[in-house]
């Protein structure tokens, strides 16, 4: 990352962009899911998203405190029923995700600052200042910092990877013997204390690690770089090699993608369900 030269600038480069691509894979990645909680507050409909939301994980958004789904996301009409009609009673709410994609810039605790533009609109607003929410998402941090280790010292703003998040140090001391976990609040380690990073974590350091299959970003790296150089003929060649790789990576981690015709009670989309004898060729209709 020290490095300034033309050759490394393009290589750094090439290699977010094939990050970019790997990131709009809707039905992927296992490794980029996260969970997110927050509190209501009295009053309160809006409430701002992490800051490396990428896109919510449609039916994983649960009251944590009441143990009830949140329905969504609404349509307009249905938000607007929802928010000014006549209502059913609390504790059942639905939500939208409103707002810009980018980030917002605010003072905190955190080195970069960057928050979601976006934010979480729950209807109706927050009837207390105590009931929790749930909600699960792809991240766009496919980069991570450095492991964390134990007996290390550490000082306030060091960012270190855990079990299944990032953390950032506020307060410093030396770490103990049990790698860090946790989705929220401040976690204890030794001397130190660390909070889960909800932020975008940038390519920073030679240490960074991705959390996707490296030989993606290999594959990916010679497809792009072929691309660049407008040398196409190659660059289609390495194009068809990345896309199986990422076919093996996507298979690897799903498994075989299974085609059913039965009708899926817990889908999310209401089928129409055809009664038995109405399908051609049976004597139906």
């Amino acid at each position: 990352m020290g490095s300034t030269t033309p050759a490394a600038r393009q290589y750094l480069s090439l290699f977010k962009y094939v990050a970019g691509k790997l990131l709009e894979y809707q039905d992927g990645w296992d490794q980029l899911k996260r969970i997110y909680t927050f509190t209501t507050s009295l009053g309160v409909a809006n409430y701002q998203l992490p800051g490396d939301f990428l896109r919510m994980l449609t039916g994983t958004q649960w009251g944590v405190t009441n143990q009830i789904p949140l329905a969504g996301p609404l349509s307009n009409a249905q938000l607007a029923f929802q928010t000014y009609g006549v209502n059913i009673s609390s504790p059942y709410a639905g939500y939208q995700i409103n707002g810009a994609q980018g980030y917002t810039f605010s003072t905190g605790a955190y080195t970069y600052l960057q928050k979601s533009a976006g934010y979480f609109q729950i209807s109706p607003a927050g009837q207390d200042n105590t009931t929790q929410y749930a909600i699960a998402y792809v991240s766009r941090n496919y980069v991570w910092p450095q492991n964390w280790a134990p007996a290390t010292a550490y000082v306030l703003g060091n960012i270190r990877s855990g079990i299944n998040n990032i953390y950032y140090c506020v307060t410093s001391g030396t770490s103990g013997s049990a790698r860090l976990t946790g989705s929220s609040g401040t976690i204890s380690d030794g001397t130190a204390e660390w909070v889960p990073y909800f932020e975008p974590y940038p390519v920073t350091a030679d240490t960074d690690f991705v959390i996707l299959d490296d030989e993606l970003f290999i594959e990916g790296l010679r497809w792009a770089w072929y691309e660049a150089k407008q040398q196409f003929q190659s660059a289609q060649t390495y194009d068809a090699k990345w896309r199986s790789s990422v076919r093996s990576a996507l298979g690897r981690q799903n498994g075989a993608t299974v085609v059913s015709a039965a009708y899926d009670i817990n889908g999310s989309i209401d089928w129409p369900n055809t009664p038995v004898g109405s399908w051609p060729g049976t004597g139906g209709v």
